[in-house]
């Protein structure tokens, strides 16, 4: 219900900001909204801009989550690649190209040239150590499967799982900074 109606209001503004703890559903939202952008046509082109050691989370989240038609490039290798890869995007469906932070500034110009309609700034490199933000959430991950945290039970009671995740999550970050800060 909560998600439902920030999706709601972020359809219906020129663009927002969802600002939610870890865990709570921004991606889904996400990919919730530009499918519903895309299939009204308002949409046709995402750039998702995110920290590198994440970029492939995007990738995951759009093939678990995504229900309707798209196509996704995540931008890697050297900067010719990357511009060849913009300048040759064929899109069947939503158009969804992901980029790392250092490489979107050096390629400003040929992404203004692409005209992406919906821009997304995943805010995740809160954690300085990108090691340590992969690793979270790979255990945090693990953590909710192997707890049965799941998009079902998030459906049915939304408060117990926002607890739960909230549990696992600091119970991840506890691990990996037991294993990789402190070690």
């Amino acid at each position: 219900p909560w998600s439902r109606w920030k999706a709601v209001t972020a359809m219906q503004s020129k663009g927002c900001a969802f600002l939610m703890d870890m865990g709570t559903g921004k991606t889904i939202t996400t990919i919730a909204v530009a499918g519903t952008l895309y299939n009204t046509g308002n949409i046709k082109r995402l750039l998702v801009v995110s920290p590198k050691s994440i970029v492939q989370v995007w990738q995951q989240e759009f093939e678990k989550f995504a229900a309707f038609p798209y196509s996704i490039a995540v931008l890697d290798g050297d900067g010719n690649k990357k511009i060849d890869t913009i300048r040759h995007m064929d899109s069947f469906g939503l158009a969804v190209i992901v980029v790392n932070y250092e490489s979107c500034w050096r390629l400003e110009a040929e992404i203004a040239r692409w005209k992406p309609d919906m821009i997304v700034c995943d805010e995740s490199s809160k954690i300085k150590n990108p090691q340590a933000r992969w690793h979270t959430y790979e255990v945090g991950q693990e953590m909710a499967e192997r707890e049965g945290v799941t998009e079902q039970l998030k459906a049915q009671d939304q408060m117990l799982w926002v607890q739960r995740m909230n549990n696992i999550r600091d119970s991840a970050m506890e691990i990996v900074n037991h294993d990789l800060i402190y070690a």
